[in-house]
């Protein structure tokens, strides 16, 4: 990566544009170089580098991812389990159908 410079949003989005760059081009450099350094705030702020809490930060998220997942997993299981049941529910009425209708014929 010799050679390779990094320029700011604002900088970036005016050599664009100096240059004759399409405008959706320009746009999402401009989006870009508005949205990533805020990220980087946020994430500087949300997860400071100095703090003695920052395990408990990352110890609160991925118990949260956790437990998200667990739900969703749940959440799956007890979908398919009523969906079984819809299925045996509907294969007996078709079955009592049957009957009858022989039963009827007979």
């Amino acid at each position: 990566m010799a050679g390779t410079v990094m320029i700011g949003g604002g900088a970036g989005t005016g050599a664009l544009a100096y240059a004759g760059a399409p405008w959706s081009v320009v746009a999402v450099v401009a989006v870009f170089g508005i949205v990533v350094p805020g990220l980087i705030i946020l994430m500087m702020v949300l997860f400071p580098t100095e703090s003695e809490h920052k395990r408990d930060i990352w110890m609160a998220f991925v118990r949260f991812w956790d437990q998200r997942g667990e739900r969703r997993r749940k959440d799956r299981e007890d979908r398919r389990c009523r969906r079984e049941e819809r299925r045996r529910r509907r294969e007996e009425r078709r079955r009592k159908d049957r009957q009858e209708r022989r039963r009827t014929r007979n």
